[in-house]
């Protein structure tokens, strides 16, 4: 397990990543102070994120080419589909 922050342009913590076995697990905002926790399908692909009581505050649908086929919430999300991060390791 490892973490990963994110600083704006006067390296002010932004948000802090959690990763396990490859994947993103959960994203700490510092400010406002808020949890999002990374639900994935089978890919790897970011299908969902919830908050700390479970609620559901952001849903991705893909088909099964990875194209987007929409989505619904307020979460600003920097890994969805799977194939992007592929893409970006070659």
């Amino acid at each position: 397990m490892y973490a990963v922050c994110e600083f704006g342009g006067h390296v002010d913590l932004q948000a802090k990543y959690v990763y396990a076995n490859g994947m993103l697990l959960a994203r700490y905002d510092a400010s406002p102070t808020d949890t999002h926790y990374y639900h994935h399908d089978g890919l790897g692909s970011v299908m969902g994120m919830t908050n700390e009581s479970g609620n559901v505050e952001q849903s991705y649908f893909y088909d099964d080419f990875g194209n987007s086929l929409g989505s619904w919430g307020n979460v600003n999300v920097v890994f969805q589909h799977m194939r992007h991060n592929l893409a970006k390791n070659q």
